[in-house]
Parts: C-alpha cells; structure tokens; sequence
C-alpha cells in the first residue's frame, strides 16, 4: 500500500516521511490510537516506502518489492499478532531469531507488532534486549490502542506516532470502497467513532432494523410486555448487546437534541434516563447478566412515559 491510499492520517504521514528524508529513522516506532483507524495499513506503507528504489515523496507500487509489500508476502516483512488474548513469549524469541538473520531482499527489514500491549511481562521482557540494542537496517512498529498496557521500560525506547479517529467523510471514503451500500453507511457513521475498522465489524449486525426497533421503544415506552420480549432477545448474544446498547444510546441522544432543537420541556426527564441507560451499559460492560440489564433498562423507560 501506498501512502496515497490511505485515507487520513495525512501528519502522521509526513512525520514518517520527513524521518526517512533526513535520514533519521529510529529502530523502534510506537504506533498509537483507536483501534481500526489504520495504524497497520501506515506502518506498511511505510515499510514499503522505505524500501522501494523508485520512492519520492511516495513509493512507486509497482516494483517487486512493493508489489511484495502489498501481497503480503515480502521476506523481510514480519507480522506479530495476539495468539488468543496474548501475544506470547515463544513468538517473540521467534521474531528476535528472524530479525538477527541477513535480510534477503530488503535495504531495510521491519517488524510490526500489533496489539503490543497485549505482550505477556516475559515477552516484554524478552524483547526489551532487542529494543535497546536493534540489528542494524531494522525497523520495529508496536502498534497499540492502549500504550499504557506496555512495560515502561518498552514504550520508552520508542519514538511516539499519535494517530487520531478518522473525520465522517473519510470513514464514509473507506466504506464507499469496501462496497457498502449508502444507506448501511449512514447508520454505521453513527456508531463508527471515527473508526473504519469498527464500521467493518459492525457491518454484520442488522444496525437499520436495531436503529427501527429502538426508535419506536423510546416512542412507545409504555409497550412494557414487548419491551421485556425484546430484552430476551437482545441479550442472546454479548456482543449482539453491547451494539444493541450503542444504538440505543444513539437513538436516544438524536432524541433529546430533538427535544432540545423544539424546546421541549420534557427533555430533563430524557437527558436523566440517558445517563441511567449509561450507568447500566457500564455494568453490562463488567459481566452484569444482559437480560437483567435489558430488563432494567426498559422498565426504566417505561416509568419515564408515565
């Protein structure tokens, strides 16, 4: 991938490319901010920059080894990702071993960690020798949305890359070419956070039906006997629920800027079943049952109608 296909992200870029143009790219990079923004796709481009023969301002593309950069496949390329919920310390003495061996094609060879913080301590500890005394022509990305997760002694030997959520426009630029319907997008928007990766994995519950359902429970708080049928429903699935929660919450914000815009004089007792709704969503997030949460919260819009 090219710098010129990515979408965003258009600082940190020039940091990266400024770096390789004065020629003071340090051994190690940290890579932080919100999850699926693209912090992968850049560390690649820039990998690929740097190795690419005919790079200008960006990388040409076109040669083998951007053609390898972009199939994935280049040699000198190597990927760590969490195995389960960790990455673990057998992968790391795996990546130490490939990173002191000659490169075979690359002026530069590169190392991208993903999800860094999620390192055990032994892995951390591990790795820490090869932070603090690189092969040399080595490039190591730890890509984090949680920095504080990562040992001191590690994120201190890095130099910091701050990447930010992506604006409406450009997460709606992502989804145009990943083939998503109009329509699909202007829900996802609402609950993407600027992140494209999000909107991806939320692509794959029907958020238009959830978004119906939830505007006629605020609408119709009083149809308590549905709302608690509906809470068996929604609390089938965790993940189903938290997004399910998401939308709600959505739902009812575009509800109380309504009220607000049309002066409305109920909006107080909206904006106090808002924060209870949040309040709940927290404990759903601590493991609380999802069907006693559910219940909680429609009963509770329920009293609110009264």
């Amino acid at each position: 991938m090219r710098f010129a296909d990515i979408i965003g992200h258009r600082r940190s870029i020039e940091v990266l490319r400024r770096m390789a143009r004065m020629g003071r790219v340090p051994h190690a990079l940290l890579f932080v901010g919100p999850e699926g923004v693209g912090k992968r796709a850049v560390a690649e481009a820039f990998f690929q920059y740097l190795n690419c023969p005919s790079a200008g301002e960006d990388s040409c593309g076109l040669c083998p080894s951007c053609e390898k950069v972009k199939g994935g496949r280049h040699p000198d390329l190597h990927l760590v990702v969490p195995e389960g919920e960790h990455i673990k310390i057998q992968q790391v003495r795996e990546l130490i071993e490939r990173l002191y061996l000659r490169p075979l094609e690359a002026r530069w060879r590169g190392a991208i960690i993903e999800g860094a913080d999620r390192m055990t301590k032994e892995a951390g500890s591990a790795f820490l020798k090869t932070l603090e005394e690189p092969p040399p022509s080595t490039l190591i990305v730890l890509i984090t949305s949680r920095p504080e997760g990562l040992l001191p002694t590690i994120s201190s030997r890095c130099q910091r890359i701050r990447f930010y959520p992506l604006s409406d426009e450009e997460v709606r630029e992502v989804l145009e070419r990943k083939g998503i319907s109009p329509g699909e997008i202007g829900s996802l928007l609402k609950l993407a956070d600027g992140s494209p990766g999000k909107a991806m994995e939320l692509c794959s519950f029907p958020l238009q039906e959830m978004e119906r359902w939830m505007r006629d429970a605020i609408a119709q708080p009083s149809r308590i006997t549905l709302l608690l049928e509906g809470a068996e429903e929604l609390s089938s699935d965790r993940k189903r629920s938290r997004v399910a929660m998401e939308v709600l919450l959505t739902s009812l914000r575009d509800e109380i800027m309504r009220r607000i815009s049309s002066e409305d004089r109920e909006v107080d007792r909206f904006l106090d079943l808002f924060w209870e709704i949040m309040e709940v969503g927290r404990g759903m997030e601590e493991n609380v049952n999802p069907r006693l949460a559910w219940e909680k919260i429609f009963l509770e819009m329920s009293r609110c109608a009264l």
